[in-house]
């Protein structure tokens, strides 16, 4: 019987993605998240990723491993820089810092690269105690000032529709929040109210 490799290759890595999805695009972002995993182990380790991967697995300590992806975390945020890429055509790459959003795929994929690649485990404990994800601010939902009583009572008096004035006199007295498209924004200015049609994700009264 042939010898049965422990752990995956990296080509083979890139192909699990692509067989598991049934998608190329899934592949294409493996390998530009590897390419940034890469370019981070030779940056700050002066190591390929499959020296970082060793070395890990020989160390078997999951704190530093977490340490490890931390950096990678810390340099995925200040990474700036051009390279320049070979192909048909040599072509310069501007690096600039990963928005938020878009970290927590190449971190995924650099421990499942380790995990698959070198059997260096993190448990979801450990990733979630050690390494800390940028927030992303674009995700923060505003919280308005409430209406004050003068204001409360125009919105009221303003509102010709018997539905929507009971409505508003129901959240005034309990306090109730409902989305703000389904009611219509409220605008008031000098003395006067208002609807608009801005969109917000709750109002208060």
């Amino acid at each position: 019987m042939p010898e049965i490799e422990e752990f995956l290759t990296e080509e083979e890595f890139y192909a699990k993605a692509r067989k598991r999805s049934n998608s190329i695009d899934s592949e294409k972002n493996r390998r530009l998240h590897m390419a940034a995993f890469k370019r981070f182990c030779t940056t700050t380790h002066n190591e390929t990723i499959d020296m970082s991967g060793k070395s890990l697995r020989e160390q078997n300590n999951v704190r530093k491993t977490c340490k490890f992806l931390e950096q990678f975390v810390e340099y995925l945020q200040t990474e700036k820089g051009t390279i320049v890429i070979d192909g048909k055509r040599k072509h310069r790459l501007e690096l600039k810092p990963k928005r938020p959003k878009s970290i927590p795929g190449y971190v995924t994929t650099a421990r499942s690269y380790l995990k698959l690649c070198h059997g260096v485990r993190i448990n979801d404990d450990d990733y979630k105690d050690f390494i800390t994800i940028p927030k992303d601010e674009s995700d923060d939902i505003q919280e308005e000032e409430p209406f004050k009583k003068e204001e409360l009572k125009m919105v009221i008096e303003s509102c010709q529709d018997q539905r929507k004035r009971s409505l508003y006199t129901f959240m005034s007295q309990t306090g109730a929040r409902i989305p703000r498209f389904q009611l219509g924004g409220i605008n008031i200015h000098n003395g006067k109210c208002a609807r608009t049609h801005s969109v917000g994700y709750g109002i208060r009264f």
